[in-house]
């Protein structure tokens, strides 16, 4: 379960160690995933397009459109990022029965 601390306010730093570790990720991960942004904030709007360049499918998850999406985006399913993550839990779940 997620704590408030793991998410970062607009105007905040992300934190030197998060960022550091979303930096290797990028560098390393197949399926990258970027849910509810705008992908307008730097540095972390840089972080997904560094996952593209190292070969990582990019799944986007917003209600509209982002500076993301025609640029770099493999998957675009437009809905709140609640609903969506519920639904593809319940997908996980309905499989592993």
């Amino acid at each position: 379960m997620y704590q408030k601390d793991d998410f970062i306010s607009f105007g905040k730093a992300i934190p030197q160690e998060a960022m550091g570790r979303s930096l290797v990720q990028a560098d390393q991960d197949d399926v990258f995933l970027v849910i509810g942004t705008t992908g307008e904030v730097t540095p972390a709007s840089m972080i997904p397009r560094m996952a593209k360049q190292h070969g990582a499918s990019i799944i986007e998850i917003n209600p509209s459109h982002s500076n993301d999406t025609d640029d770099i985006t493999d998957v675009f399913l437009a809905d709140k990022a609640t609903v969506a993550m519920t639904k593809q839990l319940e997908a996980l779940e309905f499989d592993e029965k």
